[in-house]
């Protein structure tokens, strides 16, 4: 991923897109910070996790800044959330989520809302192909377990 962002960073530079290259310099600079501290190269998984969570602080900082009043600083950081975003893998709809839950709950017999952790576990390490809302599941399991 760090050499596709860096090759879009080139061809940015070139067609002189500076929104573009400034966004891209700054999710490079975040996953060449996660190398340093780790003190070896990130693998591919790596680097998408260490990416969705910096675009999960630029959520965070946008709900902040709409507080403030700072219209400006929410757009840019929305779109520096869409080009980034760009960058990851798919992730879980909303249903997709609903029927793995669904289906974990029928296997976990008997799960009721103090299952939750364990059923959001067990999700968790099964739900690896694309990206998972750890928020959105939350919400989903704990909806169908109090059904």
């Amino acid at each position: 991923m760090l050499t596709k962002l860096k090759e879009d960073l080139i061809k940015g530079m070139k067609e002189r897109n500076q929104i573009k290259v400034n966004f891209l310099r700054n999710g490079i600079a975040v996953l060449n910070q996660e190398s340093i501290a780790k003190k070896k190269d990130l693998t591919e998984a790596e680097e998408i996790q260490v990416l969705a969570g910096y675009i999960k602080k630029l959520k965070t900082s946008i709900a902040d800044f709409e507080r403030g009043g700072r219209k400006d600083i929410v757009d840019q950081y929305n779109q520096e959330i869409q080009l980034l975003s760009t960058y990851l893998p798919a992730a879980y709809t909303k249903e997709e989520i609903r029927t793995a839950v669904k289906n974990k709950i029928q296997q976990l017999t008997g799960a009721d809302i103090k299952a939750m952790g364990r059923v959001i576990g067990e999700l968790r390490k099964e739900m690896t192909a694309k990206m998972l809302d750890g928020q959105l599941l939350s919400e989903i399991v704990k909806s169908e377990l109090t059904k």
